[in-house]
């Protein structure tokens, strides 16, 4: 199963916009996504007309309260979506600690949800949610604006990765 990261620390460059474009596309093609919400704002179930924020998702399951196939709304046959869910943002400010990077990818591998791809709509930061992202994701897509500060988020995130890269060993082939 592929999961892909849409990640850049810098906010603004398109990165829930993009997720919920390629869901909803990959979808209408036949692959069964399952779109999750790592972002605090909760944006993307915005995108799939959901504009509330309080059920069960994703911060659940970083909590160890459900499992992830427990917390999935189906929104079509090929599509699912998790919510982040009210407690997400208390988790960005939590202390990383022994293995609590590695929390969603293990959540993954307990309950493997039935689809082809999950897309991981990351918020702009470098914290507990993007960890887990990074550690969980076996792609990366990094939107990028072609502005100063674009740039700059992009410069910041490689050396996000590279440190990632040192600690884990992960992706260290796949730069281009």
């Amino acid at each position: 199963m592929r999961v892909i990261a849409c990640v850049n620390q810098k906010g603004g460059v398109g990165k829930t916009t993009i997720c919920a474009n390629l869901a909803y596309a990959l979808s209408q093609k036949g692959k069964r996504v399952l779109a999750i919400d790592l972002d605090p704002q909760a944006q993307l179930g915005q995108y799939f007309g959901l504009f509330q924020n309080n059920r069960a998702g994703i911060d659940r399951v970083l909590n160890g309260k459900s499992e992830l196939t427990d917390v999935i709304q189906t929104l079509s046959p090929e599509l699912g979506f998790i919510t982040a869910g009210p407690g997400l943002q208390r988790l960005e400010s939590t202390p990383m600690g022994k293995g609590r990077g590695l929390i969603l990818k293990k959540a993954l591998k307990r309950s493997v949800p039935d689809c082809d791809l999950v897309l991981l709509d990351c918020p702009p930061a470098s914290g507990f949610l993007v960890v887990n992202a990074l550690a969980m994701a076996t792609e990366l897509l990094t939107p990028v604006t072609p502005d100063f500060f674009g740039m700059s988020g992009l410069s910041t995130m490689m050396a996000t990765m590279r440190n990632f890269e040192r600690m884990s060993g992960k992706y260290q082939k796949h730069w281009v």
